[in-house]
């Protein structure tokens, strides 16, 4: 506290004397061949009196022409436009950091034909450049080969999780990129840079949802895999195949190309000779011959150790070309919930809890027409942040979001707290000002004009006291431009209290200059 005030002094001082001047995810599944790169999924849900409003939105990077979701949802839900903008005002609220991490994005599939008995279209409409339809099914098979028929790589193995959503009568929403948007620059850049149009979507339910286990299935076909620890994915099968290196992408051929090119190495048989010699830009003949020295030898000695050896020079050509190994990752998921109180979810980092008014709610985002993109009803709701780190294998099951035990915060400010602080700075602005030479020079002038009775000195006292009340006036404009500025700018963490503190303590010292000047003018005309 000493070293504040010493602070506080030398800022008030020194001012004083300058010159005027002054990402429900849903399921997302990869086509053949295909994996992108996701930074994230995100969700804001906000619930209240059995409706539940879920945004989510999902950012990626890769040179993907389409992608798509499948979220299930207990209801018939409304779906509508979105907004990023939503997420920029809570993540300034909870000060979230940014993470990155991931998942998977499938192909968007064309419409085609359905069982009516079994698949149903209840709804198509188009949002933004996307085309969704809302689907309910009364057999997990039929849904599966709908979603394969019209182009989402549904693996047959994951039938069962598609079991449990329609033998509780879920829907589905299937979204796709429309064909015309798929040939607009802004939307092909935006994907490229990995931005996609968030939705948004309302359903009636018992608890809070958040689908998450239709994310735990996974699509391997678009993988090759050549040996135990060597893949290829989109980016390795298409760079391979730009060399005139395709023959490595065949599935079949690929692993068996691999296992030859270890055997010639095991067998010492020249590189000239070799299989390896046919993609001298993966294995040079400098490589390839260093294994045969005596102080490299003992990496291919056997059988595996040259297998790591091939493995190692595909590998190390890949990441010299900057093309990311393929291997299981952590997705990051983040989940901001607007509730009636404090929510918890297990297995969950809660980030931050605090109260939320109605009206910070409204101004969170708006869609295209100006309006609210949340209408709250109450006057103030609970904000709750979530994140973890999740593979696919532990999305097991759902999230349903239950209360807490109580509503304490986390990572908030208490605004007791707050209150007891921007008094302790007010007192110091006064403590600092009364010990400043405007404040000594303000005192002093006074004193003189209450207990000299000499005219020119009276004066001289007024102008002292008139010059000290005008520096004092223009420091406390000051802090109030500044207040206004960082209000405007939205910094954080906001300086806010810091400014409105001191702007208030000067405008009180101002006040009392001003009283004691009209005091002493009326005492001594009497």
């Amino acid at each position: 506290m000493r070293k504040f005030l010493i602070f506080l002094t030398i800022l008030v001082a020194s001012i004083a004397f300058l010159p005027a001047k002054i990402k429900a995810d849903g399921g997302v599944f990869p086509p053949p061949y295909y994996r992108i790169q996701e930074s994230g999924q995100k969700a804001v849900i906000f619930y209240d009196k059995g409706k539940e409003t879920l945004i989510l939105s999902i950012t990626f990077k890769g040179d993907a022409k389409d992608f798509g979701w499948v979220i299930p949802v207990p209801q018939k839900p409304e779906v509508a436009k979105g907004s990023d903008e939503i997420f920029t005002s809570i993540q300034e609220i909870t000060g979230k950091y940014r993470r990155f991490g991931y998942t998977n994005v499938m192909q968007l599939p064309m419409m085609g034909a359905t069982r009516e008995e079994e698949v149903t279209v209840v709804e198509t409409k188009k949002i933004d450049y996307y085309e969704i339809a809302v689907l309910s099914a009364t057999d997990s098979k039929a849904l599966a080969k709908w979603l394969s028929d019209n182009g989402y790589q549904y693996p047959e193995e994951s039938a069962y999780i598609l079991n449990d959503y329609v033998n509780n009568q879920w829907y589905f929403v299937a979204v796709k990129i429309s064909p015309e948007a798929q040939r607009a620059d802004e939307v092909i850049q935006g994907l490229k840079e990995g931005h996609a149009t968030p939705l948004k979507l309302e359903f009636n339910s018992e608890s809070i949802i958040y689908p998450l286990r239709i994310s735990a299935i996974e699509v391997g076909q678009g993988l090759i895999k050549l040996s135990e620890n060597l893949t290829l994915n989109q980016e390795r099968v298409e760079h391979l195949k730009s060399l005139g290196y395709g023959d490595l992408t065949d599935k079949e051929k690929g692993p068996a190309i691999f296992n030859q090119i270890v055997q010639d190495l095991l067998s010492k048989k020249p590189y000239s000779e070799s299989r390896a010699s046919e993609y001298p830009l993966i294995i040079s003949e400098e490589n390839y011959l260093g294994v045969d020295s005596p102080d490299l030898r003992l990496i291919c000695s056997n059988l595996r150790s040259c297998q790591i050896t091939v493995e190692e020079w595909f590998n190390n050509y890949f990441s010299r070309q900057g093309l990311s190994l393929y291997r299981e990752d952590y997705i990051p998921i983040d989940l901001y919930v607007i509730s009636d109180g404090k929510k918890e979810i297990p297995g969950f980092s809660v980030n931050y809890a605090n109260w939320i008014s109605a009206k910070e709610i409204r101004k969170l985002a708006y869609d295209v027409n100006g309006r609210s993109l949340i209408n709250p009803e109450r006057s103030k709701y609970y904000l709750t942040s979530f994140y973890r780190d999740m593979t696919t294998k532990e999305m097991t099951n759902d999230l349903v979001i239950r209360s807490a035990e109580n509503n304490q915060r986390v990572n908030a400010p208490n605004p007791w707290l707050n209150f007891l602080w921007g008094v302790l700075i007010v007192l110091g602005v006064v403590f600092v000002w009364l010990l400043s030479p405007m404040g000594i020079m303000f005192i002093a002038a006074t004193l003189v004009r209450g207990l000299v009775k000499q005219e020119t000195l009276k004066i001289f006292s007024k102008v002292f006291q008139i010059l000290s009340l005008i520096v004092t006036l223009c420091l406390s404009a000051l802090f109030a431009l500044l207040l206004v500025v960082t209000l405007k700018s939205k910094l954080y963490p906001s300086p806010y209290l810091f400014f409105i503190s001191i702007t208030i303590g000067l405008g009180l010292m101002a006040v009392g200059q001003i009283l004691t000047y009209v005091i002493q003018s009326k005492l001594s005309k009497r």
